[in-house]
């Protein structure tokens, strides 16, 4: 019962950010754009924010028989990270961003971290992964310069219905 709850429940918010990041252009504000709606979901649907992400559910993540609906809400992050990143290290660095959002966002909801600084320490977040640096005033920092001049231009490929295809991308012109 509960697997099928988290299933459902992705699909849910595999919607949000696709409705969110495609109007947000450049490397930060796809990111952030899915950072809200990822902790918008969270304190909207706390209860099925548990059963998705808390509880321990009978699902495979992150292998060939991974529901589609896991799938998809991973997929929306990763189209979001896939700027910042190389086609080797975009599965492992968009689980890296997924753990620290998800980390902020359930310490905040549990009260460990205070709410009134959470919107501050998704914009921190968001300025790591996105190469800023602190106290740059702006651009994209070293890092971020870095990274654009050694990566392939690489973006996950999108079936016709919109949804990410798992594990294929398509070089960018």
């Amino acid at each position: 019962m509960t697997a099928a709850v988290a299933v459902d429940g992705c699909a849910d918010l595999a919607r949000e950010p696709r409705q969110a990041h495609p109007a947000a252009d450049g490397v930060r504000a796809p990111l952030f754009a899915v950072t809200r709606t990822y902790t918008a979901f969270a304190r909207r649907r706390p209860a099925l924010y548990d059963a998705m992400f808390t509880r321990l559910v009978d699902l495979p993540f992150a292998a060939p028989q991974t529901p589609a609906p896991l799938r998809d809400a991973f997929g929306e992050l990763l189209a979001a990270v896939a700027p910042v990143t190389t086609e080797e290290d975009a599965g492992p660095l968009t689980e890296t961003f997924w753990a620290a959002l998800h980390g902020l966002t359930t310490l905040m909801r549990g009260g460990r971290l205070p709410e009134w600084a959470h919107d501050r320490r998704l914009g921190l977040l968001v300025d790591r992964f996105a190469g800023k640096q602190p106290g740059s005033g702006g651009g994209e920092g070293l890092g971020g310069r870095l990274a654009a001049a050694r990566r392939r231009r690489w973006r996950p490929a999108r079936t016709r219905d919109g949804h990410l295809s798992p594990g294929q991308g398509a070089a960018r012109g």
